[in-house]
């Protein structure tokens, strides 16, 4: 999935609005088109990562500070867990504490940390690569 400037400045503005970790990292929209593919790895089809995009809302500004993350070469874990942090903060802030998708997306959070963890390596490498 590719983002348009247009768009890359909406992510910007939300990240920042939110108050979220390394929001400043989506300041350039040219940056964010050129580094980041919304929910999921660089290497699954743009099909596929618009559907987890659309799936996972509350994870799209994370994975967007994430991907930057990544492109600039920080360090995995460090980048792994402001992913999860970040991700609960867009939650927290999304959904009451009456609405279950509030309690579902916790888990889901820990559950796409765990893959990062586990699967991300590759990707921070190749990102590393370029």
């Amino acid at each position: 999935m590719k983002y348009t400037i247009e768009a890359a400045r909406h992510l910007y503005n939300m990240a920042r609005e939110y108050g979220l970790s390394g929001y400043e990292l989506l300041k350039d929209p040219e940056d964010v088109v050129r580094d980041c593919n919304g929910c999921g790895a660089d290497w699954m089809p743009d099909s596929l990562t618009q559907i987890l995009t659309r799936m996972f809302p509350v994870m799209e500004l994370p994975a967007a500070i994430h991907d930057r993350r990544y492109a600039i070469g920080v360090d995995r874990l460090a980048a792994d867990a402001e992913f999860l942090a970040n991700t609960m903060t867009v939650n927290e802030r999304t959904y009451a504490w009456w609405h279950p998708l509030r309690y579902i997306n916790r888990k889901r959070a820990e559950r796409y940390y765990t893959y990062l963890r586990q699967f991300g390596g590759k990707a921070w490498r190749e990102a590393k690569a370029k």
